[in-house]
């Protein structure tokens, strides 16, 4: 059934604090927040969706409920697969979501081999995403990759 018109600016304040509350480790709260946030949106609003059914399923984890955990984030897989059978080009930000649902879904090797299938461009955003400046960015990219800094660099020329 299709969900009521949303106030975008209040919803974009819940989610806000969703992720507030996830990262001052208060899980409890960010369940109860982000299930109710869940409850506003359809799951067309996909990066709210996988946002938050990862915010549910981190949160179950650490209060003990693994099944809710599991369930939560094998639906944010389901929807970022979706996604990005969807775009032509992928988006860092869906490999990079699905690496890291992996991970929390305990498929560390999919998970690792997801992240290194991602060109250095894409880590170069990752990390440029994450506030980065592009000097921090190439000698956090090199580190990983196992590269030179000046390589990274001549990559992306």
């Amino acid at each position: 059934s299709p969900k009521k018109e949303i106030d975008v600016e209040s919803f974009k304040k819940s989610y806000n604090q969703v992720v507030m509350n996830l990262a001052r480790r208060n899980y409890e709260t960010a369940l109860h927040l982000a299930d109710s946030c869940l409850a506003l949106i359809d799951k067309d609003t996909t990066v709210y969706y996988i946002g938050l059914q990862n915010a549910v399923g981190m949160s179950a984890m650490e209060v003990g409920d693994s099944i809710r955990s599991k369930k939560a984030f094998e639906s944010a897989m389901k929807m970022i697969d979706k996604r990005i059978r969807l775009i032509d080009t992928i988006n860092y930000r869906d490999v990079f979501m699905k690496a890291n649902t992996m991970g929390y879904l305990g498929k560390k090797e999919e998970a690792i081999k997801t992240w290194e299938e991602m060109t250095i461009e894409e880590h170069m955003e990752v990390y440029l995403g994450q506030g980065m400046d592009k000097k921090e960015a190439m000698k956090a990219v090199a580190k990983y990759i196992g590269m030179a800094k000046r390589d990274i660099y001549q990559a992306l020329l």
